[in-house]
């Protein structure tokens, strides 16, 4: 959920995240983009859809975080843009994250 991803984001700076650079890294290799409890690339890389609907969204869901293909003032954790399902936005290298707990 887009709650999940705000608690395990907290403390993360988008200078230190694969962002604008034109190239995806592997993941977990960008260690400026790494939260306290260790998880990694949660502001660049790849953006990552969230299970919650977009408020005031026909069917949008939230996308959180940056890539390596969009500019930086995507990537901050207080900022979360609209995504749909079918491509109509341009969001065609977004991802999701699977956890467990």
């Amino acid at each position: 959920s887009e709650a999940e991803w705000k608690r395990a984001s907290e403390g993360l700076s988008a200078s230190g995240a694969n962002l604008d650079s034109g190239r995806l890294a592997d993941a977990g290799t960008t260690s400026g983009d790494k939260t306290s409890g260790g998880i990694y690339d949660l502001l660049g890389n790849l953006p990552e859809w969230m299970q919650d609907d977009f408020p005031g969204g026909a069917g949008e869901k939230v996308v959180r975080g940056g890539g390596y293909y969009l500019p930086a003032a995507l990537a901050s954790e207080r900022l979360s843009i609209p995504g749909d399902l079918d491509g109509r936005r341009g969001y065609l290298r977004v991802t999701f994250r699977c956890a467990s707990q």
